[in-house]
Parts: C-alpha cells; sequence; structure tokens
C-alpha cells in the first residue's frame, strides 16, 4: 500500500499530457484550430494543469464552476478549492464556450522542459538546469517549474551541487 498523500479533491493525480500516437493525432488537429497565446500566468495554468498539479481539475474552470469558486470557495463538486483557474478570452473574439482552440506560449524552450519535466517524472529522474537568465528564471519561479528540477547560476555551481548530494 502506498504511503503517498492522495491528491487534493482526486485519488489519483490527473495529468494532461498526451504520449504516442494519440498526441501525433491532436497535434495534426491543432493545425486546424484557432489559436490563442497564453499569458505568462496562463502558461503556468496550462504546466500545472499537464503535470497533474491543479488535479481534480481537467482543464480550465468555465464560467459557472468561476462563480462557484468565487462565491462559495468550492469546486462545483464541493471540493475546497480558492482560486479560479480561467482563460482570459478577449471579449471581441469569435471564440465561444466549448469551442476548441489552440494554447501557444511565446517560448517553445517552455514546451520542451515541460515534456523534459514529464519525462523525468515517468523514470523517475530528476532534472538540474543551470544559467537562466533572469526572465527564465522568474518564467520557472511564476510556473513553479522550479519546484520540480534544481536550477543552478552557472556549470560549476551545478556540477557541485550534484556532486554533493
Amino acid at each position: 500500500m502506498s504511503k503517498l498523500v492522495k491528491p487534493h479533491g482526486s485519488d489519483s493525480l490527473k495529468p494532461l499530457l498526451l504520449e504516442g500516437a494519440a498526441r501525433k493525432a491532436e497535434l495534426e488537429r491543432a493545425k486546424t484550430l484557432t489559436k490563442i497565446k497564453l499569458s505568462s500566468r496562463e502558461m503556468g495554468d496550462v504546466i500545472m494543469l499537464g503535470i497533474g498539479g491543479f488535479t481534480p481539475l481537467t482543464g480550465f474552470m468555465t464560467e459557472d464552476a468561476t462563480l462557484t469558486v468565487l462565491d462559495t470557495m468550492r469546486l462545483p463538486s464541493d471540493v475546497p478549492w480558492t482560486i479560479p483557474i480561467v482563460l482570459d478570452v478577449d471579449e471581441n473574439t469569435s471564440i465561444k464556450p466549448n469551442d476548441q482552440v489552440v494554447l501557444t506560449l511565446n517560448s517553445t524552450g517552455i514546451a520542451l522542459i515541460v515534456e523534459l519535466l514529464a519525462q523525468a517524472r515517468k523514470s523517475r529522474k530528476h532534472l538540474i538546469v543551470y544559467g537562466l537568465s533572469e526572465h527564465y528564471l522568474e518564467v520557472f519561479q511564476i510556473t513553479r517549474l522550479s519546484d520540480f528540477m534544481d536550477i543552478y547560476e552557472d556549470e560549476a555551481n551545478a556540477k557541485t551541487g550534484v556532486l554533493s548530494a
């Protein structure tokens, strides 16, 4: 029996990352969908949804779920939840509720890191990163990517950190 603490509001994590044929099919389908560029906050939310960090959520909240959270500090399922996880869309857009869209990041590098994190977690390995600019260090902290890896200022410090662990 596992001694791990169950995820908030669920018996198991709900990661949303796709692999293999399912991933390939969705990438192909994405070519036909409307694209929305994400803010850094939304990018962080997508990353957390992708790795299961917002379990039990399976996507951005609907308007009804958002209002429920704001009014009661609970999800409609009655699970305690204090912060709405929403995708802000310009009200002048042609996108309607339940439309499927492609969410684009301003950096393919971040998407690659999320994929590396997923692979590392799957194979029970740990990521070590060094030499991030101030901008990316801030992005990693805002998105909480920094919670899932060791970040060092430079290569020498990274080697020292690995050897002393």
